[in-house]
């Protein structure tokens, strides 16, 4: 007579997490700039942060896609990025807190 097998805590979470949908590219361009912010979390939020953290997300996520797909996502992924009131100062930390918050609803 065969043995039951009952899996383990580990092993049940690990397949759980195996049937649990990728996030979309939009969300992951999200993720990945917030990731590039947060190489200096202390630094204020300037617009040549942004730019420079958002460059090297988008080369990073949307590279292997094709153009028509990195204009589609990049659309998705900026529309969804969260405003900061006129004359809010933040940190690059904060923001990308922000960004990966974001990212969850994509």
């Amino acid at each position: 007579m065969p043995e039951t097998t009952h899996l383990t805590q580990q092993d049940e979470g690990l397949r759980r997490t195996r049937s649990l949908p990728a996030p979309s590219y939009a969300a992951q361009l999200l993720t990945e700039f917030a990731t590039q912010l947060d190489s200096h979390p202390a630094d204020a939020l300037t617009p040549r942060a942004i730019g420079t953290a958002l460059a090297a997300a988008m080369d990073s996520t949307l590279r292997m896609l094709p153009l028509a797909v990195q204009g589609a996502v990049a659309i998705r992924a900026l529309g969804a990025l969260p405003q900061l009131a006129p004359g809010e100062w933040i940190t690059c930390g904060e923001y990308a807190l922000r960004l990966r918050a974001a990212a969850v609803g994509l």
